[in-house]
């Protein structure tokens, strides 16, 4: 068996220890920035945290594929923004599950009797009694002119 005291080391780490640790040390200095730029497409730190870890895991899978002419830094911010994107499509999809799943429950608990409480109005019957109107394609209340 081989084991290795922290003293030792690899002399020959062989050619994917050396293209991970080449990997690493490039995309130290340009981590941080990757995960600014995450961050602030996602809204979240924690989600750019995220993201930033799947970008890198994809450039690192795709590596051969990188043409070494051309720069890392712009391919890296490429994958980056793409991974950010279908973050946030997901989440949107998410999102619009769960509010499919909320406004039947509340159609659904109107009709079983509770018509006459103050939860179970629409939002645009609310709108209407309020002088304003509901705008279905944005989801958003709009106050009369």
């Amino acid at each position: 068996m081989n084991s290795l005291n922290d003293n030792q080391h690899i002399e020959d780490p062989g050619p994917f220890e050396a293209r991970y640790l080449a990997f690493l040390e490039t995309i130290s200095t340009l981590r941080p920035s990757l995960h600014r730029y995450c961050a602030r497409m996602t809204g979240s730190v924690m989600d750019g945290e995220d993201v930033v870890q799947e970008a890198l895991f994809e450039a690192y899978r795709k590596l051969d594929k990188f043409d070494q002419s051309r720069p890392l830094k712009p391919w890296l911010f490429r994958i980056a923004h793409n991974r950010c994107i279908d973050f946030l499509r997901r989440r949107g999809v998410r999102d619009q599950a769960d509010a499919g799943v909320a406004v039947p429950e509340a159609i659904r608990a109107c009709r079983a009797g509770f018509r006459n409480r103050k939860g179970c109005r629409t939002p645009s019957a609310d709108a209407a009694s309020q002088g304003t109107s509901v705008r279905p394609s944005e989801g958003r209340i709009r106050l009369f002119a």
